[in-house]
């Protein structure tokens, strides 16, 4: 038999006697994250439902087996078993309800997939402008494009203004050296 309760915040907690081990599963589900930890505890076979306390710290689990009493401390950072037993007078009890089956890491239904962006439009400031489709960025008399097929490049390579890249100067298309600073140019 399982047991599951909300410890809220979009935690819930599932217990499980396994034989001599109790399984404890804490999942958390927080904008677009989920997360699942799960420890196992050996405390023997339960003789009553466990009893899930509130406190200030986070959760303590009892466990009622024939050898005895077992505790549980369950926080956001982990879980782990007590040596002795937790001052529980200022604790809530936490009611819990008990599952036919194991739903420890199948309770949390999926997260949604994205949803693809929207294509950005075309953008303008002051004398730079860009745009996505083909990649292009001009700024002045300065232009970069990416992603337009050669023929189209090679046509309006005629238009665009190369520089040095030694000095930055303008240089002709045709320019071997550049003009200002004699910088070998890249044919």
């Amino acid at each position: 038999m399982a047991y599951v309760s909300s410890l809220g915040k979009g935690q819930r907690i599932y217990l499980e006697n396994q034989d001599q081990q109790t399984i404890v599963t804490l999942s958390s589900r927080a904008s677009g994250q989920q997360q699942s930890q799960q420890s196992g505890f050996i405390t023997g076979e339960w003789i009553a439902p466990p009893t899930l306390f509130r406190t200030s710290a986070g959760g303590i689990i009892q466990i009622e087996t024939a050898q005895g009493r077992s505790y549980i401390q369950v926080q956001a950072g982990g879980m782990q078993i007590l040596s002795k037993a937790p001052a529980l007078q200022d604790a809530d009890v936490v009611p819990m309800e008990s599952e036919a089956e194991d739903r420890s890491l199948t309770s949390m239904e999926p997260i949604k997939p994205m949803k693809p962006m929207k294509p950005m439009k075309p953008m303008k400031m002051g004398d730079m402008e860009m745009q996505m489709n083909p990649m292009q960025m001009q700024m002045g008399n300065m232009q970069m494009r990416m992603g337009e097929p050669s023929s189209a490049a090679s046509a309006s390579e005629a238009s665009v203004q190369r520089f040095c890249t030694q000095c930055g100067h303008s240089v002709a298309p045709e320019d071997r050296f550049c003009g200002h600073c004699g910088h070998q140019l890249k044919e």
